[in-house]
């Protein structure tokens, strides 16, 4: 129970970021900051990648609770490296 409101607490941050990165045009909270974007990147998006990786690798492409919850925060993720490539932080995957 606790694993499941984690994923769903990380996809809701991944919500949020993504929210003010699509509406904070005038940069007030300097999430369109480049260095903002940078760090982001190197301390949040890209671990979660390598973690889901890892995390996919173990399911053994068995359907379970666990690759729903693993889909979601993809979903999510790849959002915001959409929202992110737009403002030129990084290339789309």
């Amino acid at each position: 129970m606790s694993e499941a409101r984690g994923s769903v607490r990380l996809v809701d941050a991944l919500g949020l970021y993504y929210i003010v990165l699509i509406r904070d045009s005038e940069n007030r909270t300097g999430v369109r900051d480049p260095a903002y974007g940078d760090m982001a990147k190197e301390t949040f998006t890209d671990p979660l990648k390598g973690a889901l990786a890892r995390w996919d690798a173990e399911q053994n492409g068995e359907p379970n609770e666990l690759a729903l919850e693993l889909f979601a925060i993809r979903t999510a993720l790849e959002r915001v490296d959409s929202a992110l490539a737009k403002l030129h932080f990084q290339p789309s995957e």
